[in-house]
Parts: structure tokens; sequence; C-alpha cells
């Protein structure tokens, strides 16, 4: 049916539209005379110049035309010159007269402007492509990394950006080394030049891991570069061979840093630092949050770049103490790492938001660790307190070696003895010998009263027993203050000063006294 329809108007518009002819000399006066007529195409042929014509449409559009046969085949040749009154009527019979002698020469003058038109076309690509290539050829190293690599420039924006922590990484490595570098273009950078600064930093200042990421850095920018060229410009060469100088000169070159030895803090070692975590004791807003950072460390085992990355609106503290979750977001794992907040912690946690309330009233609550000028978090951990943290201790130890120490302590048979799996879970780690799904069944959530038994082995060296996991925090202080003379200093990470909650039943107190008066050694969870 449809068919039939279509057919129908096609029939309907053949017969209504007309074709009429006539011939006369054209003239500006003649061609802005002629009129309209409904259904009809006229064709308007010059009588001085013979294939000229202009073709007068129903919409009142009037165009100048040429026709001739060509002369190597038979077939009628017909193209638009141009339209009224675009072109004048002179100024198109010129053009005909053009046009009508290329065809009695077998020449599609329509074809020969085209072809005409795409040379031009490539030329002008072909020489901007050559002033593009100029141009990156002749940018700084700085706007390499810069613009290239940190995607300052629009052309080399990347869907994800990079990390605050990667940005930073780069411009320190970039003011260390790289300063006399600064005006260089990058084809100035010879794969010698290049690997004499690599040795120059590995060498002779004696900074192995700082030459390495000189390679990584410099190496992932001029590939970005490379990728973006080819993209544009696939069978042509940025540099020679299309090869990244960088990797031509590096090749064979790694200097090995020192292997650092792994560190795992013994609970004697750790207890030393928890005099350090006294709110009271502090006089700026940047010593409490060094405090609360190496606090959340010590009690989680995160990573530092997961804690750095942590936001108020994914602390819950939910329905109070005993309750709340944390969530870390972009974990170098790729999920969302959700861990209970330990009863010590939410104390802690609360403190430290109504002092970051108090020193920044206007400010909007953003980043846990919040950098100085509120404009995004830290970049890198506290060093300075990290410093004062191993005095205290007596052992240095980085922030990983935290991690490794909570790790440990969740494995141990003699502290929480827990099984690989599960410590794998909670340090947000890739399972070992396990599926996915199994691993994934394990909630950190479900292990809250760990949290609470791994603060307080910290503080007492000793592991609380199950019976203790109905306990607030506060009743688990009264209880450990009046059985074990070793905590007659109850530690202090609050702020706040509130009495322990009384109440503590005599079943509660006297298991814990006798759990506290045999133990000369440490015991383990069973």
């Amino acid at each position: 049916m449809s068919t039939f329809i279509a057919s129908s108007i096609f029939l309907w518009c053949s017969d209504e539209m007309k074709n009429k002819s006539l011939r006369i000399k054209l003239t500006d006066s003649a061609v802005q005379k002629r009129r309209l007529t409904a259904g009809t195409i006229q064709w308007v042929r010059d009588t001085h110049t013979l294939g000229f014509g202009l073709k007068v449409s129903p919409n009142g559009r009037k165009s100048f035309f040429v026709e001739r046969r060509a002369a190597n085949n038979g077939s009628a040749k017909r193209r638009t010159l141009g339209t009224y009154p675009e072109y004048g009527v002179e100024e198109a019979r010129t053009k005909a007269i053009a046009w009508l002698r290329k065809l009695s020469e077998g020449i599609d003058p329509k074809e020969a402007e085209r072809l005409k038109a795409l040379k031009e076309e490539e030329v002008t690509k072909a020489d901007s492509k050559e002033a593009y290539k100029e141009k990156l050829l002749n940018m700084t190293v700085f706007q390499l990394l810069e613009d290239v690599y940190l995607s300052g420039d629009e052309r080399f924006k990347r869907t994800r950006a990079k990390k605050q922590t990667t940005v930073k990484d780069v411009r320190d490595v970039w003011k260390a080394h790289l300063k006399e570098w600064r005006h260089q273009p990058i084809r100035a950078l010879t794969p010698r030049k290049i690997k004499d600064l690599y040795q120059d930093i590995a060498i002779n200042k004696n900074a192995p891991s700082q030459a390495e990421k000189f390679r990584k850095y410099l190496n992932a920018s001029f590939n970005v570069l490379i990728n973006e060229w080819n993209r544009d410009y696939p069978d042509d060469e940025l540099f020679a061979g299309n090869i990244n100088p960088a990797e031509v000169g590096l090749k064979g070159e790694k200097v090995k840093a020192p292997i650092k030895e792994k560190v795992w803090l013994s609970q004697r070692q750790l207890s030393k630092i928890t005099p350090y975590f006294d709110m009271t004791t502090s006089k700026t807003f940047e010593q409490i949050r060094s405090k609360q950072f190496y606090a959340m460390l010590i009690q989680y085992g995160l990573r530092k770049s997961e804690l750095l990355g942590l936001m108020w609106e994914d602390v819950d503290f939910a329905d109070g103490e005993g309750t709340g979750t944390l969530t870390f977001r972009d974990t170098k794992k790729g999920n969302d790492h959700i861990i209970p907040i330990s009863k010590v912690m939410h104390y802690a946690l609360k403190d430290y938001l109504n002092l970051t309330k108090t020193f920044y009233p206007d400010d909007d609550l953003g980043f846990v660790f919040r950098n100085d000028e509120n404009t995004g978090p830290l970049t890198t951990n506290p060093r300075y307190a990290l410093r004062q943290l191993n005095k205290l201790a007596g052992v240095s130890f980085s922030c990983h070696d935290l991690r490794r120490t909570f790790n440990k302590w969740i494995e141990s048979p003699d502290i929480l003895n827990q099984d690989k799996v599960v410590a794998e879970r909670l340090l947000n780690q890739e399972p070992s010998g396990v599926n996915e799904r199994f691993y994934q069944d394990i909630k950190p959530t479900d292990y809250r009263f760990l949290y609470d038994q791994l603060w307080w082995y910290l503080v007492t060296g000793a592991v609380l027993p199950k019976q203790f996991e109905p306990l607030t925090y506060w009743q688990m202080v009264h209880v450990i203050s009046e059985v074990n003379d070793k905590l007659k200093d109850e530690p202090k990470l609050r702020t706040i000063q509130a009495d322990p909650l009384e109440g503590v039943s005599p079943e509660i107190r006297e298991m814990a006294q006798h759990y506290f008066s045999t133990s000369k050694d440490v015991k383990r969870l069973t």
C-alpha cells in the first residue's frame, strides 16, 4: 500500500513539474525580468554564447549553467557555474567560455576544480602539519610535563585526571632535577643527554629512586605526545622512527635503589608513641591534623593515599559509638573500601570534626585531611610528625611499615589469630589463594570488635577477650583502669573531658580482674 502511494505521489509530481525552454540573449536586465512560473523549470539558453544558459526554478532560484557534449564521449555534460546575483551575467559568461573550452578538450571542468581544491587542501594540510610538528618539537621540557603529561593543554586531556599526589610528585621531580632544562626545546633532548642526567641523579646525587621517577615521568610524557601525533598523522613520524628518545637513552639503564628493610613494630615500640596523641598539647590545627592522621594509620592499616583522600561526607557516625563506617573511594584496588569506625576512633573523629569547624568556621567541609588552603587534600603525609614518632618509638619506620604491622598483628597466632584472607580483606589487598567471591563475602564491618582489640593491644599489650565486645569504650576504660595498674595514665586520644560510664556488672569486673591478673604473657583471642 505504502509503495503504491509513494509511486502515485512520484507520478503526480512528474506530471505537474514541467520544463520550459527558450533562447534569448542573456543580459543582467533579462535575467532580472525573468518571472516565476508555478510548477515549471525554465531553461533559458544564451544566443550569444552557445552552451551558456540560465535555469529558473519554481522556487525562484536562478543559476547559470554550461552544457556541451565532451569530445571523448557522446554524453552531455551540464555543470552549474553559480547562482544569480552572486554571479553577474558577464562574469558567468567568461567562466562558461573557459569551461566550454575544457569540455571541448575532453576535460570535465567541475572535476578539475574539485581535484585542484583537493590538492590545495592537501598542500594546506601539509603546511599546517609541518607547522604543528615544529610547534611540538619546539615545546620546552616544562611544557612537555605540564601541558602534555599533566594535561594542562586541552588537546592532551584524558578522561581520568591525574591524582593530586601524582601531580605533586611530578612537580617535585621537576623542581629538584630539571630546572636547567626549563627552557630547552624537547628536540634538543638527545638520548645521550637524557642518559647523562639519569646517571647524575642516580649516582652523583645518590638518589636512585628519584632517577627512576625521572625515567617514569619523562618516558610517559613522550609516549603521550607521540600517541597524540600518531592519532592525527599515522603515516608520519614525530621523532625518527617514532621512537621515544627517553626510552632509547635509558634502555638497559637502571640503578637499583638500596632495598629498604621491612619493618614490623612491636607493641612495646608503638606503645611509646601513645602520649603523642594527646590533643590537649596541640597548639595548631596542623599538629591536630597530624595526630589524627597517624592515629588512623595505626588503627586501620590504611594506605596513606586512601586516608588522604577520605571525605567528611564518607564518614558516617550512624547511631553513635559502635555503629559508624568509613568509606574510602578510588582505592588502589579500584573499589570502595568500607570499614567500621572503632569505639575509640568514634570519639577521636568527633573531636577532630569539632576542632576543624572551630579553626575554620566559614569553610565548607571537604577532605578530612584538607590542605592549608582548603583547595583539596594534603598531598603527602605530615613528615615532621613522622620523624617525631620515629624518635619516640626508637626505630625508623614509614607509613607503609604501620600497614605491615597491622597485617602482622591481625595474622599473628599470639595476638588476633585471623586467617590470611581476613587480613587481606581488611587491608583491601588482592586475594591470594581464594576466589573473589569468597573474598568479597568477608565484610570488614563484621570485624568491628577486632579493631577495638587492636587498639587496646597497642595501649596495654593485652588482647581483650570476646566478653568485652558489648562494652562501650568508656566502660572498657573504666574496667581496665581498675584492674590494671599499667593504665593509671589513661591514653588520651581525645580533647573532650568525660567521666567513664558507671554500671559495669560485677561479673564483667570479676572476669576482667581475673583476666589481667593471670595475663603475664600476651593472650590471643580464642
